[in-house]
């Protein structure tokens, strides 16, 4: 990484020196193409975006300075502006670079099928880059086409057998089909070459998770931790394996950094509401289950702790409201039919609440904010509940690797 910024410093250095130059000569085209570079590759986007505003105010709107333009836009996240200039500079003709910049674009803005067809003809252009091979796999999996994802992937792997986005995102494939233990070679591959992985680490405390074995799952996610500290998915990991663990107190201090550096992460909330219940604190239990409903309405475990929270205040009316909403939402959740079956014949009150808890706790009923082990084992079984839990839990993992596209740096440079 210190690498990297003595680049950005130098590229940064270089444009102060074009700024001199252009002062003497405001207008040259070719001094502004150097000045936008230096900064785009210098990490300062916005002063990058000027640079090509004011070259394609002199007239230089070549598909170059809009390709240039567009990797700008990407680096600030306007991914739909990226991809209306992108467009617009691939209509005066393809290669790679753009293409692979253009479905960079749409795969952001959330137009998956489109990036297939521009990731595609990258891939026919430029066929000796696993990157290319890599977001077309991105984006087939966004569509919900697993076979042709993994084609994609065994292409770039082919080309590069360790190379570190492909193997992570074969890993999730593999996680999200049910091939737990090849995804748990793929992770060994990855991590056995990419020890720093940040993706590769978070994905294997993930599968230790689903293995039971939160002791171990925390190992790789404290790891990634160190590396990465403001990583929000790996922080809601971290209290989720912490709640397996029954440490509502490490739970709470992790889902609560996670929701300060993003409060609209509805897994982040959910799970904050359980460690809060866990330690028999209902008032931030309530507000985090709340305000994951406000970003996920259809979280079934989320009213079902809300039930938890009316019951033990005596609200035995909101309680019934609450459990009803979790069960429209989810017939065979178990959350709620523990709270139902604590409920049946009794008046809502603080006791009847904490025996709820203690048996979710006792019965290891709860493990990954709000999907519980009893569920994940059914998931093997493929019985009907598991295979409810696998959709449930493909969602989250499929949340998470949008997500991380979304967090990117920005579209990398082929040549």
């Amino acid at each position: 990484m210190s690498g990297e910024k003595a680049a950005m410093g130098a590229h940064l250095e270089r444009a102060a020196k074009l700024e001199g130059f252009l002062k003497v000569d405001p207008n040259n085209t070719e001094l502004l193409r150097d000045l936008a570079e230096c900064y785009h590759l210098g990490g300062d986007q916005e002063q990058a975006l000027a640079t090509y505003e004011r070259l394609i105010g002199l007239g230089g709107e070549t598909p170059a300075v809009l390709n240039g333009k567009g990797s700008a836009l990407l680096a600030l996240g306007r991914w739909q502006e990226a991809a209306e200039v992108l467009a617009k500079a691939a209509a005066e003709g393809e290669a790679a670079p753009l293409l692979f910049n253009l479905g960079y674009a749409e795969l952001g803005a959330g137009a998956a099928q489109k990036a297939v067809g521009h990731l595609a003809r990258a891939v026919e252009l430029k066929q000796d880059d696993p990157r290319l091979y890599y977001y077309l796999a991105f984006a087939y999996d966004e569509l919900g086409e697993g076979d042709r994802a993994e084609q994609a992937l065994a292409h770039g792997l082919a080309l590069n057998p360790t190379h570190a986005e492909s193997l992570s995102l074969s890993a999730h494939i593999q996680m999200l089909r049910g091939r737990i233990e090849q995804a748990r070679q793929t992770l060994a591959l990855l991590l056995e070459n990419h020890p720093g992985s940040i993706e590769g680490l978070f994905l294997q405390g993930q599968l230790e998770m689903l293995n039971f074995d939160a002791q171990k799952a925390l190992e790789y996610l404290n790891r990634a931790h160190q590396l990465a500290p403001n990583d929000v998915d790996n922080l809601i990991a971290l209290g989720q394996a912490n709640l397996m663990l029954q440490r509502a107190t490490a739970a709470r201090k992790a889902l609560n950094r996670a929701v300060m550096l993003d409060a609209t992460q509805a897994m982040a909330q959910l799970a904050l509401g359980w460690a809060c219940l866990f330690e028999n604190d209902p008032a931030p239990a309530e507000a985090g289950f709340t305000k994951a409903l406000s970003n996920d309405p259809d979280l079934a475990d989320a009213h079902a702790g809300l039930a938890i929270v009316y019951l033990g205040r005596g609200d035995t009316a909101r309680a019934k409201a609450a459990l009803a909403q979790a069960k429209r939402l989810d017939s065979s959740n178990l959350v709620a039919m523990l709270v139902e079956a604590g409920t049946a014949g009794q008046q809502g009150n603080a006791d009847a609440a904490r025996r709820i808890m203690d048996e979710l706790m006792q019965g290891g009923s709860y493990s990954q904010a709000g999907w519980s082990n009893r569920e994940l084992v059914e998931r093997g079984k493929g019985s009907p509940t598991g295979r409810h839990v696998s959709a449930k839990w493909n969602r989250y993992l499929r949340q998470q690797q949008r997500r991380r596209l979304v967090a990117g740096p920005g579209s990398s440079r082929l040549h």
